[in-house]
């Protein structure tokens, strides 16, 4: 089994640091900038010493799977499935937002067709009570000769976040904002909607996402796409019987 996560993270680069740190300068947030600024001078004149320990085989790559996959088909019918999830990184999300690289993706593994209808998955947790804890949205990819199949789940956990984000909304509307100039305004919505993200998930929200994660890749564990319904808000059962067969069966 392998076990491949596309996770969408906004990363800085030295030179994005720098620009940035300035246009705070100029809001008029200096001691923030300085600080900024000297965290990416001492990054630049100290090296980097700190190890990266990665576990596991070499990820061959999802067209290799795919191959694998035409190449155990039984009697024309594929026997195991690719399944992929996604989940994004900070700041606000609606589902959707994996159409680019879902379109990539079909054109570079040659496939052409698109389920027509995807399936909406509301996921829950019975530790947590009947809170929402995002929606998994479930789309299917095959070729023309339906030898290759793709399972793609892209997980939107936003409005976990949004929860807490309702404190500050009111930072947002015309009645202060007009106040602002348009490159504060700017700055400050974008600390509103993303840097807030890493604050709440250091507290009490971070078993939320986990959670949300966890649910949505035991539904990934669900089965063939026929198994899934169009529709649910029911929790995953991650010790139903059939889980961990499908597991051996699948690419995940």
């Amino acid at each position: 089994m392998l076990i491949i996560f596309v996770v969408f993270l906004r990363v800085f680069t030295p030179r994005a640091l720098a620009s940035f740190s300035l246009l705070i300068l100029v809001a008029g947030c200096g001691s923030i900038a300085k600080g900024i600024a000297e965290a990416v001078l001492e990054r630049s004149e100290k090296e980097d010493t700190r190890a990266c320990h990665i576990e596991g085989p070499a990820s061959q790559g999802l067209e290799a799977l795919l191959r694998d996959q035409e190449a155990s088909r039984v009697d024309g019918k594929t026997t195991r499935t690719l399944k992929v999830l996604m989940v994004h990184g900070i700041g606000r999300h609606l589902p959707g937002y994996s159409g680019r690289l879902t379109e990539h993706l079909m054109r570079e593994l040659e496939l052409q067709v698109r389920e027509e209808r995807d399936k909406e998955i509301t996921l829950r947790d019975p530790a947590l009570g009947e809170e929402s804890l995002g929606g998994l949205r479930i789309s299917r990819f095959t070729n023309k000769e339906r030898s290759r199949e793709l399972l793609f789940y892209e997980l939107t956990w936003s409005e976990i976040s949004e929860l807490e984000k309702k404190a500050i909304e009111f930072d947002d509307s015309q009645e202060y904002a007009f106040r602002r100039t348009a490159l504060n305004n700017v700055m400050k919505k974008f600390v509103n909607s993303h840097i807030s993200d890493p604050l709440i998930y250091l507290g009490k929200y971070q078993i939320k996402i986990h959670t949300s994660v966890r649910q949505a890749f035991c539904w990934m564990t669900l089965g063939d796409w026929d198994y899934y319904p169009l529709s649910t808000d029911k929790p995953c059962d991650f010790l139903a019987d059939s889980r961990s067969q499908q597991m051996l069966e699948d690419d995940f």
